[in-house]
């Protein structure tokens, strides 16, 4: 049986940006000053169906029902908040965006189809209103959801495994070709400081080469300036 699918790495970064705060005390030639600096790590991505037979557990109903011309990824992903001195984050968004580059065909053109794109098939988390929880346990389900850990005894689940979950984040996005996460203060006055996971599980057409790209939005401010919303240029991996 395999361990916990551990967390995905936030040292092994993908990409790095700072929210960009209003020119003032500290501002750069332009106007503006660099804040608070998020760093994205690189994703952490299991093919779902390989996940189960390396585990010794049966293929769920859902997973084999998909198998005929779908693939299901797991995707986890992390970024990283690391605020400044006498800085503060407002809110901030992980976005992910689906496509694929298509499936190969005879003369060696990828062909994607737009009435079959990638999906998220689910994510987690969806909905987190509760205080910090530190160790904290989730499960893919035999019905590929992700739900929280019971004692239960028997069932044919993967375990993943979360050094720390951050209060009030919501979630959109599931069933669709994108999802994104909202991280806000909770009863704090900011988004605290940190590191974010996120998973996703992606269906996609079979032997097509899929395509994500993700987005850091957010908000940030310094001696109560609250600058406009800034996103940093799109960022892809593949799976």
């Amino acid at each position: 049986m395999l361990d916990p699918i551990p967390s995905t790495d936030p040292t092994k970064v993908l990409f790095e940006t700072q929210l960009v705060e209003e020119s003032g005390r500290g501002a750069t030639r332009s106007g503006q000053r660099l804040g608070n600096r998020v760093t994205f790590g690189i994703p952490s991505i299991y093919d779902l169906a390989v996940l189960f037979e390396q585990s010794g557990k049966k293929l769920p109903f859902d997973l084999r029902a998909q198998l005929g011309g779908y693939e299901l990824w797991l995707i986890r992903l992390v970024c990283t908040l690391h605020a400044e001195p006498r800085s503060a984050v407002s809110w901030i968004e992980v976005h992910v965006a689906l496509s694929e580059e298509g499936l190969a065909s005879p003369g060696g053109i990828a062909v994607s189809d737009p009435a079959d794109p990638p999906l998220v098939y689910d994510l987690y988390p969806i909905a987190v209103t509760d205080k910090v929880q530190v160790e904290h346990l989730t499960r893919i389900a035999p019905s590929l959801k992700f739900k929280e850990v019971e004692a239960t005894v028997g069932e044919d689940a993967l375990t993943l495994r979360y050094e720390r979950l951050e209060p009030r984040i919501t979630a959109f996005g599931k069933g669709e070709q994108a999802a994104y996460w909202k991280f806000t203060p909770g009863s704090a006055d900011h988004v605290p400081e940190g590191i974010k996971e996120m998973d996703l599980i992606v269906r996609k057409r079979q032997g097509a080469r899929g395509r994500a790209t993700v987005r850091i939005e957010g908000r940030g401010r310094r001696w109560g300036i609250f600058p406009e919303p800034v996103s940093n240029s799109d960022q892809q991996f593949h799976f």
